[in-house]
């Protein structure tokens, strides 16, 4: 494709975007938030016992079984990038203009553990780009051994970002 064709497309496909944007912001709010809060509710309240992500959001949204003892969380390629050797079980594409924001490919790992009949569950920073954040703090490596992965246990109700901005938000929530 011709350079200043490149352009033309990319600048109605920006238009775009930033409109599809607006209008789904513009949906939102014009939602009663009782009736927003009554669907979230009914979903919550349908769930089976075990442990899930509830997705927040733009790129995200919705509800993520934790179902297996390793859940890794990242996002597909983008047109520039080669495919990843680690298969992402749950991706978020926060590829607003086609060029990843702050989700690496292979962001985070959700680990399932069993201490003496007891089920935890903690979040592993995979060596993102640009963090992974519980309740607002980083995981970080500053307390692990040498070469260990950083790694925080997860409480019902704990809220989950990859990456500082908080735009790719789970909550991290157990249903008895």
């Amino acid at each position: 494709m011709k350079s200043e064709d490149a352009i033309s497309t990319a600048v109605a496909v920006d238009r775009w975007i930033l409109e599809s944007r607006l209008r789904d912001i513009s949906l939102l709010a014009q939602t009663d938030r009782s009736e927003r809060v009554g669907a979230l509710a009914t979903v919550i309240s349908k769930l089976r016992s075990g442990a899930y992500l509830l997705g927040c959001g733009p790129y995200c949204c919705g509800v993520l079984p934790l179902t297996v003892d390793e859940v890794v969380l990242g996002r597909p390629p983008s047109p520039l990038e080669a495919l990843p050797e680690t298969v992402v079980d749950f991706t978020l594409n926060d590829a607003v203009w086609m060029i990843p924001r702050e989700a690496s490919r292979v962001h985070a790992t959700i680990l399932r553990q069993n201490n003496s009949g007891k089920t935890t569950y903690s979040i592993r920073d995979e060596n993102s780009r640009t963090g992974t954040f519980v309740n607002g703090k980083r995981v970080s490596a500053a307390n692990e051994p040498e070469g260990r992965a950083a790694q925080v246990q997860l409480a019902s109700g704990d809220v989950i970002s990859l990456g500082p901005s908080g735009v790719n938000t789970y909550v991290f929530l157990e249903v008895a």
